[in-house]
């Protein structure tokens, strides 16, 4: 385990013991001390395996090669959903079809999350690619917990290929018990699920087939491709399922065979109740135990008695937590059914932006007002992001667009591919609850694996979490044995002007961890060791694992063709005439040098020039003592606190490179050194200690011809994301409304930092551009309880004197 990792799980498990009582405090009924154990484990567990989760608002779906990504990223805990401070740092990455990256970024993240842009690289081809999320802490579990979502980019000279019709299309058929496993003499409901390899659902009918091949039931489909049939199998028989597909060929799939003895789960909501039945053929089992929690809430721990072959436990649906419950029944602590039910909202937060009218005329105010409610007695913040967007051919609302509510609450805690999940939370959607039913049983996953939980192994992390900055490792072993390394000094420099130069030493796998803070910007990292048998390997801080999911088929319509030449267009004139308004950032404050405040400054233009750093150090530099043995040179900084020198070499930097070879630095030619900072004291830096540091800075901050070690490794690297700011221009005066400058903005608006007290409103501005059409106003958030927030609606904009609201 890495030290910077073993220093941090204190940390860790602090965070996790106050979210674990918080979740305690949730449990609906006390297990009895009997059969605790999966209450105990499940606890244990949690505090171990602290959850986050990231949702990224983006400001649209579709994009041109070469167009500004922006985006908002929220960061909460998985089970409340509540703001998080436990990583620092967020990473993005734009992701081909081929698993690519082809844009990858990282973030600096507290608890409103991260605010953030990608300018997609302009030679980027026509097609679907991947937007994801992640923090390194994530990178300890599966890549499905990473937040992903696929967006479409168009290539003005490269033109969208049809793939729906051009691959052929295969079939899978899926079938789900309702609680994993059917029992002999036993009815069950049995859902299934017919997708193609895409996953998006196919709608069907067809029968339900004995070994004898006879119909016992026709069975249908409902929305996207999903069904259910009820069996009650018999000892000795099998069953299929038979579907008809689009082209009249049929699927066929053997239903699992049952169990002689067994249990089985059956859920039925009835009005505000959620009725649970247990059926057991076994007559030995006169009692089982179940366990229901959401997201690691628990809602229920109770031993359910079975008389003559029937158990059942009434839950209260006000008692369980909005979204994805999971209902396990143990029996002898073993786990042998699991169900999960939906609970949709209940609570009556909402938030609303409205705007002053309906129709604004082009390079009008805009004003938004923002509206909201809430049920709690104190002051809820609200975080949130609102965009304003054109809508046309290259962007519609889609039912399958995913938002901070359906994420959160659904997508983030199922595998596979959840298709629209937005009409499963259609208010006016009546078919959604049973459409919701059938998703949670074919869609059954967890975050974890009950025997992990019950076998209370402690798990074993490869990344800490980024809790004061950004993590970056390297990997040593031997250049002649290639064995690993362990106790090596290991240094990692930037070069430049401002000193960045931090140490770390390998531990017993050869791995060092360089904890930086506060790194803004791209730089050349130079690393390198006082080991010269040393080969030191770069490791990237982004993961290399990748989902599963797949890409959609493309749909090429004749429209999205003339659209996407009049964005292109819009997006030109925008580049020509408000260039240096577009890439405009906020430059951040470079900290001091790692060692803050230097003992000794010489600026050497002060004095009068010498022609060897040897007469410079002996002649200026009273703090170090030059030693000149028929050895080599050795340099010696004076203790302040001893006033004796120390007897071995301190840290040398030039132009924040280390410089391990005190001859090579001493034949350097002085009159191309500026400054030389002298700390006199011994220094601490993480794992490392210096007898003293010299710091010189060339006036170009270049090393200005000091020839680098071969053995070196030099690293091109970026560092935290510098803020982007957003261009709206005010049309505030006739004057300005007049301007002849043109403005095709089809983003009017991005605002990711906006906070409002749920209950009391706030009023936002911008302006309406040239471009008529319909604009798309969508805001996205969370509060500080937990609640997501989305709402969107619509507005028009028509040319000045006209009622033409399109281009």
């Amino acid at each position: 385990m890495s030290t910077a990792l073993k220093n941090m799980i204190p940390f860790i498990r602090e965070i996790a013991l106050f979210i674990s009582i918080c979740v305690i405090s949730h449990i609906r009924l006390k297990a009895q001390p009997a059969v605790a154990s999966p209450v105990n484990s499940f606890d244990t567990w949690r505090k171990d395996n602290l959850q986050e989760k990231i949702f990224a608002h983006t400001d649209k779906d579709q994009y041109l090669a070469g167009e500004i990504m922006w985006f908002k990223l929220y960061y909460v805990d998985a089970s409340f959903h509540r703001p998080l401070h436990l990583s620092n740092i967020a990473y993005v990455e734009l992701i081909d079809e081929s698993n690519k990256p082809v844009s990858q970024s990282s973030l600096s993240l507290n608890t409103d999350g991260a605010n953030g842009s990608l300018e997609i690289p302009k030679n980027l081809a026509s097609g679907y690619y991947r937007f994801r999320s992640y923090t390194r802490w994530m990178k300890n579990y599966s890549a499905d917990y990473f937040f992903e979502k696929t967006i479409l980019i168009y290539h003005p000279q490269n033109a969208l290929k049809d793939s729906s019709a051009q691959n052929a299309i295969s079939y899978d058929l899926g079938i789900f018990p309702e609680a994993g496993d059917l029992v002999n003499g036993i009815e069950s409901r049995v859902a299934f699920h017919l997708t193609n390899q895409y996953g998006q659902g196919i709608q069907s009918r067809g029968w339900l087939l004995n070994d004898a091949n006879d119909t016992l039931t026709q069975i249908e489909s409902a929305r996207f491709g999903m069904g259910e049939f009820s069996l009650k199998p018999e000892q000795g028989k099998k069953y299929k399922a038979m579907l008809l597909l689009p082209d009249g060929s049929t699927i066929e799939k053997l239903i699992p065979d049952a169990h002689p003895t067994g249990v089985v789960l059956q859920v039925k909501e009835n009005n505000e109740k959620i009725e649970v039945y247990i059926k057991t053929n076994d007559a030995n089992t006169e009692s089982i135990f179940l366990f229901a929690h959401t997201r690691g809430i628990v809602n229920v721990a109770s031993s359910v008695p079975v008389i003559n072959g029937l158990g059942r436990l009434n839950i209260d649906k006000r008692s369980l937590d909005e979204g994805i419950t999971h209902i396990t029944v143990f029996q002898n602590l073993r786990p042998i059914c699991e169900r999960l039910i939906f609970s949709y909202p209940r609570r009556q937060v909402f938030i609303r932006a409205v705007t002053d009218t309906a129709v604004y005329e082009t390079r009008e105010k805009i004003k938004i007002n923002i509206i909201s409610n809430t049920e709690a007695d104190t002051p809820n913040l609200a975080h949130l992001s609102l965009a304003v967007i054109r809508t046309d051919d290259l962007n519609q609302p889609s039912e399958n667009e995913i938002n901070i509510q359906n994420y959160l609450l659904l997508s983030s805690d199922l595998t596979g591919y959840i298709e629209n999940p937005g009409w499963c939370f259609d208010q006016n959607n009546s078919e959604k609850e049973k459409t919701m039913d059938l998703l949670m049983m074919t869609h059954g996953w967890r975050r974890f694996q009950w025997k992990d939980i019950l076998a209370s192994e402690k798990p074993i992390f490869s990344f800490a979490p980024e809790i004061h900055g950004a993590i970056l490792s390297v990997r040593v072993t031997d250049k002649l044995s290639g064995l690993v390394k362990d106790d090596i000094p290991v240094y990692l420099s930037v070069l430049g002007k401002e000193t960045k130069f931090w140490s770390s030493v390998t531990d017993e796998k050869g791995k060092a961890d360089f904890e930086l803070k506060d790194y803004f910007g791209k730089g050349e990292f130079v690393l390198q060791s006082p080991d010269p048998n040393a080969r030191i390997e770069f490791i990237s801080p982004f993961s290399n694992i990748q989902s599963e999911r797949h890409f959609p088929p493309i749909a090429v319509r004749s429209e999205s063709t003339n659209a996407i030449v009049r964005k292109s267009i819009y997006e030109q004139v925008q580049d020509v005439y408000h260039k240096k308004n577009l890439d405009s950032f906020v430059t951040k404050v470079q900290p001091p040098p790692f060692y803050e405040k230097p003992d000794v400054v010489y600026l050497l233009d002060r004095y009068t020039r010498f022609s060897s750093m040897e007469e410079v150090m002996r002649e200026y530099v009273r703090e170090v003592n030059v030693v000149n043995p028929s050895t080599g040179f050795h340099l010696h900084v004076m203790n302040q606190l001893t006033k004796g020198p120390f007897l071995t070499d301190p840290l040398i930097l030039l132009d924040g490179l280390p410089i391990l070879d005190v001859n090579s630095f001493m034949n350097f030619d002085p009159l191309k050194v500026k400054s030389i900072n002298v700390v006199t004291k011994k220094y601490y830096l993480g794992n490392t200690s210096f007898n003293g540091i010299i710091d010189c800075k060339t006036y170009k901050g270049d090393l200005d011809g000091y020839s680098l070690d071969p053995k070196i490794l030099t690293v091109n690297f970026d560092g935290l994301q510098e803020h982007r700011e957003f261009y709206q221009p005010s049309y505030g005066s006739a004057k300005d409304r007049a301007s002849r400058m043109p403005d095709f903005r089809t983003l009017l608006y991005w605002n990711p930092s906006i906070k409002v007290i749920l209950g009391q409103e706030s009023t936002l501005e911008c302006y309406s551009s040239d471009i008529p059409g319909k604009y798309d106003l969508i805001v996205q958030g969370i509060s500080d309880d937990g609640t997501p927030l989305f709402y969107r609606t619509f507005f028009s904009v028509k040319r000045q004197d006209s009622g033409i609201t399109k281009d």
